[in-house]
């Protein structure tokens, strides 16, 4: 029995990872079949108001529900991955940057701003596991950092959604240095007595987890 109910919530999971535009146009709930028309829970949080079943987010539909209209200021986009180790595998590294990137409109799997939430000034930090399962690079675990450390020196709160698989295997031990890189911007931001909360979202596993947002 359980065997068949964790395979149910794992495929509706899977089902509910769809782009945006699939996610708009959706109608019922994959779960109870129930309409989701005109539902403010859904259109907003993408939860179904009756079975309470959450589909996936993307970053930038965090963003949106998260902050004060029109306050959110993207940081360092112009920071992106490049193929330290030229990893090789059936689809090159580079292709599936760039596929990503133009699947979802995001340059990497995070993305780094500061805004206003009820107000108040904050440093926003959003993982997106559509973006290579979230995985954390050189290029998140820096954007990350930068975030924190500017977090500090402007004195603000920060606050992390975390989606992540893990560690981005194509870059190897790479990867796994933005461990301690991340984890030391965050005891900055514990050194400062500045607010820190991580919210770990669905998946929150592996480097992520083990690293900034524990």
């Amino acid at each position: 029995m359980v065997r068949n109910l964790t395979g149910f919530w794992g495929s509706a999971a899977r089902k509910g990872q769809q782009t945006p535009d699939e996610s708009s146009a959706r109608e019922t709930c994959l779960v109870d079949g129930k309409d989701l028309t005109g539902s403010d829970t859904y259109a907003r949080y993408r939860v179904c108001p009756q079975c309470r079943f959450h589909y996936s987010m993307t970053a930038r539909e965090r963003i949106d529900s998260l902050v004060d209209p029109d306050s959110f200021h993207e940081i360092n986009r112009s920071i992106i991955s490049l193929d330290p180790l030229s990893f090789s595998s059936r689809d090159s590294y580079t292709k599936r940057l760039f596929s990503d990137q133009r699947r979802t409109g995001l340059t990497e799997a995070v993305v780094t701003g500061t805004c206003t939430v009820g107000g108040s000034p904050t440093m926003l930090i959003v993982l997106d596991f559509g973006f290579m399962g979230g995985t954390m690079g050189c290029v998140v675990g820096e954007k990350v950092a930068l975030a924190l450390e500017r977090a500090v020196k402007r004195k603000l709160p920060a606050i992390a959604i975390v989606t992540s698989g893990g560690a981005r295997i194509q870059e190897g031990v790479l990867s796994l240095m933005q461990m301690a890189k991340t984890s030391i911007a965050a005891n900055r931001m514990n050194e400062a007595g500045l607010p820190f909360v991580a919210v770990l979202a669905n998946p929150a596993t592996g480097q992520a987890y083990g690293s900034f947002a524990n």
